[in-house]
Order: structure tokens, then sequence, then C-alpha cells
């Protein structure tokens, strides 16, 4: 992620071997970026990109095993919705 009117990079991150592009997600507010993974959401603070803090003070990483896709929900304060495999 780069900052476009400094240039100045602000985090990378590194790959997982099932990512893909449609692995990050902005909030309709502009406040967040959410980063799917295999198994979990990671929510980061915007524009300093740290790990967002829940009410409790603990970081916003939510388990979803299998996820396969997640999307913000649009005109709402910041809800995501998700698609997973099912596996029995």
């Amino acid at each position: 992620m780069w900052k476009i009117d400094s240039g100045i990079k602000l985090k990378s991150f590194r790959a997982e071997k099932s990512e893909t592009w449609g692995s990050f997600q902005f909030s309709s507010c502009s406040k967040y970026l959410a980063r799917g993974c295999l198994n979990s959401i990671t929510i980061y603070e915007l524009p300093t990109l740290k790990i967002a803090l829940d009410s409790y003070n603990n970081k916003l990483i939510l388990e979803h095993p299998n996820l396969k896709k997640f999307s913000w929900i649009p005109n709402t304060i910041n809800i995501l919705a998700t698609c997973y495999d099912y596996v029995i």
C-alpha cells in the first residue's frame, strides 16, 4: 500500500497461496481496510494501516475457517458479509 501524494510506502503484505486481488476490501466509510486470508479477516485502520482494535482493545482479526469471499455491506456502519466452504 502506497500513499499516492507522497509516494511513501505504508505497508506491504505477504501473499498466501490462496490470495487473489479481491482479498482486500475498503469499507464504505473509508476508515478501514479488510484483508481476507484462508482462515481469517484482518481489519486495518486507515490511513495508519495498523490492525484495528475492538471495544475490548483486542486486535480485529476475525477467525473464519475456509473463507472464500467477503465484502463490506454498502451504506452500513461497517458490516462484513462472508462466504465460505462448508466442510463435513
